[in-house]
């Protein structure tokens, strides 16, 4: 028996999609300083990351991805933050973006321009996941053996980290197939002088996640015999 072809067309479509966008601020955020394992700033206005004259800073980022279907399909990414602290050399500096492998805190701890202040209980350190008691695997925190992605920056401004590696970050997140427990951020350790400061959750211009995604949605078996009664 033959069949008109929209038919045929109408039980070979595969199973439509709606996309969806979600925009997150983050949920905590935290920055940890090399110098000493009990400095921190978890309410700070702003997140560091790079070297000062002689010591390191990283940042620390996680948002809640509750509002993202578990089974949703990760079309996109995008990380925004604003660079609001530059220092003397302005030499433009890469930032590179790290999937971190275990949980950690923002505690009460309050650090101006970067210098770092005395951390309080839940605050992660360049020591500590949770001070004063709970401790990375290695100092510096434990992250993935590769950036999830990277961005030059220079001047003070908004900058977009845009990835595949970001998006399969989100899926892996979001799909449970490991823990969400955020980001790091790791700029210049190298040179001297090459920290940069970005705005915080509770600062001005707080970071901003972007994930655009689609949702199968179920389609309902049906039978030849319907489709024929259908269009008889």
């Amino acid at each position: 028996m033959r069949f008109p072809g929209f038919l045929l067309l109408g039980l070979t479509l595969a199973t439509p999609a709606w996309a969806e966008t979600v925009a997150l601020a983050p949920i905590k955020d935290n920055t940890i300083f090399s110098e000493s394992g009990t400095l921190s700033s978890g309410v700070g206005s702003d997140v560091y990351c790079g070297r000062t004259s002689g010591a390191n800073r990283r940042a620390l980022l996680a948002f809640d991805l509750s509002s993202v279907p578990t089974g949703a399909i990760i079309d996109s990414v995008q990380l925004q933050l604003t660079l609001t602290h530059v220092p003397t050399d302005t030499t433009p500096r890469k930032i590179r973006v790290f999937r971190v492998l275990a949980d950690w805190g923002e505690g009460a701890s309050d650090s101006p321009l970067g210098q770092g202040a005395p951390a309080q209980t839940g605050d992660a350190t360049w020591l500590n996941t949770f001070f004063p008691s709970s401790t990375w695997i290695s100092a510096g925190g434990d992250v993935a053996v590769s950036a999830s992605d990277s961005l030059t920056v220079g001047g003070l401004g908004s900058y977009i980290w845009h990835s595949a590696g970001l998006a399969g970050d989100v899926h892996g997140w979001t799909s449970q197939t490991f823990a969400n427990y955020g980001w790091m951020l790791i700029g210049d350790e190298v040179n001297t002088r090459t920290a940069r400061g970005f705005s915080s959750r509770e600062g001005g211009s707080p970071p901003q996640l972007t994930i655009y995604y689609s949702v199968a949605t179920p389609v309902k078996p049906t039978t030849w015999g319907k489709i024929k009664l259908r269009y008889r």
